[in-house]
């Protein structure tokens, strides 16, 4: 059974909510060899209410979750197919306190979300 059946079933028979962290499918996807989108579209969407998301961090081959990095693209794609759900209530920016992180960055991070999430464009 894949961790997207696991979970579906999970879903199924206890008809839990879920809050998905789309950077550790992404990094979970990366790391066995699978495709992100594919793993995503299998998911049960209809059951997430909250999306995190952080940044990645590659050693040694290994990818990582980061929070003190931005928010990778192919993680940002996802986020435009998983709101798609309809459920999602809220979505948390994972960082942690760091200087390589400046606080214009995580501004645009969040500007880059919040337009993702409700189609505007970015504010000046």
């Amino acid at each position: 059974m894949s961790q997207v059946e696991f979970v579906s079933e999970v879903c199924r028979k206890s008809g839990t909510s879920l809050l998905l962290d789309l950077t550790h499918l992404y990094i979970t996807a990366q790391n066995t060899g699978v495709d992100a989108m594919v793993m995503l579209k299998e998911f049960p969407l209809e059951r997430v209410v909250e999306i995190h998301l952080s940044g990645i961090s590659v050693e040694g081959g290994t990818h990582w979750d980061c929070h003190a990095s931005p928010i990778p693209e192919p993680v940002l794609q996802m986020l435009a197919y998983a709101r798609t759900g309809r459920n999602v209530r809220a979505v948390t920016l994972e960082y942690n306190w760091m200087l390589g992180l400046e606080l214009p960055q995580v501004a645009e991070q969040i500007e880059r979300v919040r337009a993702i999430l409700y189609g505007e464009a970015p504010r000046d």
